[in-house]
């Protein structure tokens, strides 16, 4: 089994991805005034990056469970 496809490795980048958004969010919307006025030509900026740390985090959770339970016994069984 390659290191990559061990459980561990994408449990481990779920946890940090987790704390990454989780860090994101504990800081004051102040702090993100000058990224909102570079992205104030994009009129859903904010939906279109929570959209993108969310898929990523689900691509990790994902990949998670199914290294946890084989593709071929299913996920819901």
């Amino acid at each position: 089994m390659k290191a990559i496809d061990r459980v561990w490795f994408w449990a481990v980048l779920a946890i940090a991805w987790m704390g990454l958004i989780y860090a994101l969010s504990d800081r004051s919307g102040g702090s993100y005034e000058s990224a909102s006025e570079a992205t104030s030509w994009l009129p859903f900026a904010t939906t279109v990056a929570h959209i993108g740390l969310y898929f990523i985090l689900s691509v990790f959770v994902l990949r998670t469970f199914v290294l946890m339970r084989p593709v071929s016994k299913g996920l819901i069984a």
